[in-house]
C-alpha cells in the first residue's frame, strides 16, 4: 500500500491522539478505525415530518424495483 503524506492541524492531531491505543496504534490505523466507526454508526431517525415521509416513501418504492 502507498504511503501518502498529509497535512493536519494541531485540533485533528490532538482528536487521533485522544483516540489513538497508546503503544499500539499508529496514526493511521487510530484515524481509520475512527472513520469506520462513525460510517458504521447508526443514521439518524428522521422526525416526523412531509419531507421526511416523502423521502422514506421514494426509499421504499426503489426498495421494491
Amino acid at each position: 500500500m502507498a504511503l501518502r503524506k498529509v497535512e493536519v492541524d494541531e485540533e485533528v492531531w490532538e482528536l487521533v491522539k485522544k483516540n489513538a491505543i497508546p503503544l499500539e496504534d499508529t496514526f493511521n490505523s487510530a484515524l481509520k478505525r475512527m472513520l469506520l466507526i462513525s460510517a458504521e454508526a447508526p443514521k439518524p431517525k428522521r422526525e416526523n415530518n412531509i419531507l421526511a415521509e416523502k423521502v422514506n416513501s421514494v426509499e421504499s418504492k426503489l426498495q421494491r424495483l
